[in-house]
């Protein structure tokens, strides 16, 4: 029996390892899913939705001089501000091919005379894991070439710039994690060259929340128990 209970509480101790312990709840024996948008995983091309700004942590707009401003959605060109040449915008290429450089399902921050930008706001506090990605393939697409801007791409946690770690294929990337308070901040845009060739620049941003080892040892420890006293009744 000691061999039993002991089983459980380690395989209920790696589970839990797997879930952010502030989102777990126990009642009566029963674990509960995390509560939240996405169970604590926010991915920029899934999470998009049209004329929705802010959008949960999302907001689609620009970067000015250390300002982010919200972009107005327009219906005409299916974007947050307008989808012409020589505008500032933030769309979702929603066709079946790549278009502009972009990959069908990906989101292309276009900042053609501006400095299109994404924005992310951590909903508590705790340790995030980060893995971003701007830019993509210069070849040619249905409607032309994209990406050109990839090089001057920027990533500011709570107003301060954050290093990428490399810059291959055209591509610039960051990978790290970071404790956040609530209400931080997290903005991602690329900054215009001084010409409007190629703007469109594919934009990739996954966040997830970062297990808390002692808590959910804890958590574990305390399933396994109720386990062993469910199965004594």
């Amino acid at each position: 029996m000691r061999n039993s209970m002991l089983a459980c509480a380690m395989t209920a101790i790696a589970v839990m390892a797997a879930i952010p312990a502030h989102a777990l709840v126990i009642d009566d024996g029963v674990v509960l899913p995390p509560t939240g948008s996405s169970g604590g995983t926010w991915n920029l091309a899934r999470d998009y939705l049209d004329n929705t700004n802010p959008n949960g942590q999302w907001s689609y707009g620009q970067e000015s001089g250390g300002a982010f401003s919200l972009l107005a959605w327009n219906a005409g060109t299916s974007s947050y501000g307008v989808a012409e040449e020589g505008q500032v915008f933030v769309y979702k290429n929603t066709t079946g091919v790549s278009d502009f450089g972009i990959d069908t399902g990906k989101v292309s921050l276009e900042s053609d005379w501006g400095n299109a930008a994404v924005r992310w706001i951590a909903p508590s506090a705790g340790e995030y894991a980060f893995a971003v990605a701007i830019g993509g393939s210069t070849a040619a697409g249905s409607g032309g070439f994209g990406n050109n801007f990839a090089e001057h791409a920027a990533l500011v946690v709570d107003g301060a710039d954050r290093a990428s770690d490399s810059f291959i294929d055209n591509v610039e990337r960051w990978s790290f994690t970071q404790f956040l308070d609530a209400g931080s901040t997290v903005v991602a845009f690329v900054s215009n060259p001084g010409f409007a060739n190629g703007g469109n620049t594919q934009t990739d941003i996954a966040i997830s929340t970062v297990p808390e080892p002692s808590s959910a040892v804890l958590f574990g420890l305390g399933f396994g128990l109720l386990w062993y006293r469910h199965k004594k009744r």
